[in-house]
């Protein structure tokens, strides 16, 4: 082996940063030339990236963003774009019109008066093509190519972009896509409104990045945002927010999702072209989803009881033990309960009940949280002339000293999640940083009635696949249907699809069995049901100086009969009972200064629809609670 003097070494070290360009690892390559390969290891979090000489790459995107008072955006993109060595036609720009904004709706960001130009002299000819999200531009001339440096300048106009909250409307916006193929040596971007800018922030790297880049309000109505070298697949996401009131449209356009079969109609026609072997394996088909509904659902038995004991109790010491599947599949009479079972909360209480925990039952949560004393809620802003609740928003703010021992720990969860690091957030700042917390307060919940052995497995596992099976199999059997008129075996196995879809189904929606405790509590629990959806007002008089209605309230919710619960307690008051009114909620009373029940109820079911809208939404993030790749607009591009 030859000595290792510095002449080798510096070759050595040379050869190892060639090697690093050539395969692509351009973010440790400047590390190598001042510290060596063996110290690769320590890199900061965010190196700036060196890229490969001769490559693709955008040396400087400028972006433009004017917001007018009607709520439309103009955007000016200045793309530098370096060919490197490469003979190219142009460039290719890819913007998505259309994103998910909750579970049903997309919303739509209509592109119009479009315009291409080119400092440099590049050819600009437009080739526009839409998809159903995405809208493509194609920059160039088929038959001329360009090498080098070339700037080209994008103008198109973006109709309903403002999100509006009750403090402040925003511009959430992905000045660079994060769909870019090449890398973006430096990003700048500028927005400008028709009133002052209140706040900015910017965030930059790969979707879902929260890391900040630089973000500063320049002037009246105008912020300027920065970036550092990215790499492909990274963007920058602005967010400049104003006063309320400065756009005076700021509705988003919604749509409803377009159905699978809307989509594959096309595949599926060659997929279920017309053979004899399709009917002989229906038969089958059936069968062997039967015989996994039985190993799945039936095989397992039907829910436990106590033997030799009343429906709803449980033996006591001494008492007998056995058990043995309930008889009526679970659906016989009960006795009305006039309290839920003891030391059940509502979300326990909802799962026992239907075997899921959905969205509903943490949004009764945040209520029961707010009864009890670890929370408060404040109703803001106004509903709209129609009365909808879309104008409104509730503010959570936190009560220190609430005894944290009283907490379960899903209870717990969420309240952390809810203050993060602060003491009050609006329910609509908790869209898009909720999702994950979402799906972990429910597998802590469904933890929960497992540990109590309410459950002889957990029911929040293994559904889901069955389902969502069940749903694509439907929907493919629906469409067979349609087209199949005429064909007597092709309609016979569309058929058995539909039935296999709907096993499929009913074998994912079917909780696991309940222990003999779970249905003792069940029965319980279906009494107390009972009580709150047929209670009328002259049953309560007795019970009405203790403030039920705000303790069983959550448990209404669950149910979907807080209005109902509301109503009742008007007409109480109208009686002229003497009522205790809600001290966790700040909120409109009535004319004369007393509370109103049947406004509360339609406010608590606005505070219950906006909440499930935030918790569960992914779409329409805002300020602080933003990430990279988040806001409208984006995408990405490279060359053609």
């Amino acid at each position: 082996m030859p000595p290792s003097t510095p002449a080798v070494r510096q070759r050595r070290k040379l050869s190892a940063v060639i090697k690093c360009v050539l395969a692509g690892g351009a973010a440790i390559c400047s590390l190598v030339l001042t510290a060596g390969v063996g110290q690769a290891a320590h890199l900061p979090v965010r190196t700036a990236p060196v890229f490969a000489a001769g490559a693709e790459q955008i040396t400087g995107y400028q972006v433009e963003l004017d917001v007018k008072r009607d709520g439309s955006l103009h955007v000016r993109e200045t793309i530098d774009y370096d060919f490197g060595g490469l003979r190219r036609h142009g460039i290719v720009r890819k913007i998505p019109v259309e994103l998910r904004y909750d579970a049903k709706r997309n919303r739509e960001y209509p592109i119009d008066h479009v315009k291409v130009s080119s400092p440099t002299g590049a050819p600009v000819d437009l080739e526009t093509r839409k998809t159903d999200t995405v809208e493509t531009f194609r920059i160039g001339d088929p038959v001329k190519e360009v090498t080098g440096n070339q700037t080209y300048v994008i103008d198109y106009d973006v109709r309903a972009v403002v999100n509006s909250f009750a403090d402040r409307q925003e511009l959430y916006w992905n000045a660079i896509g994060v769909e870019w193929e090449v890398p973006v040596l430096q990003a700048r971007a500028t927005v400008r409104g028709p009133a002052a800018v209140q706040k900015v922030w910017c965030f930059q790297g790969p979707k879902g990045s929260k890391d900040a880049c630089p973000a500063k309000i320049a002037g009246a109505g105008t912020a300027s945002f920065s970036s550092g070298p990215l790499k492909p697949g990274e963007g920058m996401t602005v967010v400049a927010a104003f006063p309320p009131g400065t756009f005076v449209n700021s509705n988003p356009i919604l749509v409803q999702k377009p159905t699978l079969m809307h989509r594959a109609g096309s595949w599926l026609g060659h997929l279920f072209a017309v053979t004899p072997g399709k009917a002989v394996g229906s038969i089958g088909l059936i069968g062997f989803v039967a015989g996994l509904g039985f190993v799945r659902v039936i095989r397992p038995g039907r829910d436990e009881q106590f033997l030799g004991v009343t429906p709803g109790l449980m033996p006591g010491y001494g008492q007998d033990q056995r058990v043995g599947p309930v008889p009526h599949r679970g659906n016989g009479p009960v006795a009305v309960r006039f309290t839920p079972p003891d030391g059940m909360h509502p979300a326990p209480f909802g799962v026992l009940l239907e075997g899921r925990a959905d969205v509903t039952k943490v949004t009764a949560t945040i209520i029961d949280l707010a009864v009890r004393g670890f929370l408060l809620i404040e109703e803001v802003g106004q509903a709209d002339r129609a009365g909808k609740a879309s104008a409104r928003d509730w503010k959570l703010i936190a009560k220190p000293g609430a005894p944290t021992g009283a907490l379960m720990d899903y209870e717990t969860l969420l309240l952390e999640t809810i203050f993060a690091n602060r003491s009050e957030v609006l329910i609509s700042d908790l869209k898009l940083t909720f999702r994950k917390a979402l799906q972990l307060t429910r597998s802590t919940l469904y933890n929960g009635v497992t540990r109590a052995g309410w459950f002889k497995r957990n029911p929040g596992q293994g559904r889901a696949p069955w389902s969502i099976a069940g749903l694509i199999l439907f929907v493919v059997s629906a469409f067979k249907i349609v087209t199949a008129f005429g064909h007597d075996t092709s309609a016979v196995f569309a058929i058995a699809l539909m039935i296999t879809a709907f096993l499929l189904i009913w074998i994912g929606q079917k909780p696991p069995a309940r222990t003999a405790t779970g249905t003792a509590l069940l029965i319980q629990a279906r009494g107390f049901k009972l009580y709150l959806e047929k209670a009328e007002a002259d049953q309560i008089r007795l019970e009405e100086r203790a403030d039920i209605f705000s303790r069983y309230l959550p448990f209404a919710i669950v149910l979907g009969v807080a209005d109902r619960w509301a109503k009742v307690f008007a007409a109480l008051a109208a009686s002229g009972a003497s009522l205790d009114s809600p001290g966790w909620y700040v909120g409109p009373g009535s004319p004369d200064g007393g509370f109103d029940f049947a406004a509360f109820g339609a406010s608590i079911a606005g505070f219950s629809s906006a909440a499930a809208d935030s918790l569960a939404t992914t779409s329409s993030g805002s300020g602080a609670g933003g990430s990279s790749g988040g806001g409208g607009g984006g995408g990405g591009g490279g060359s053609w």
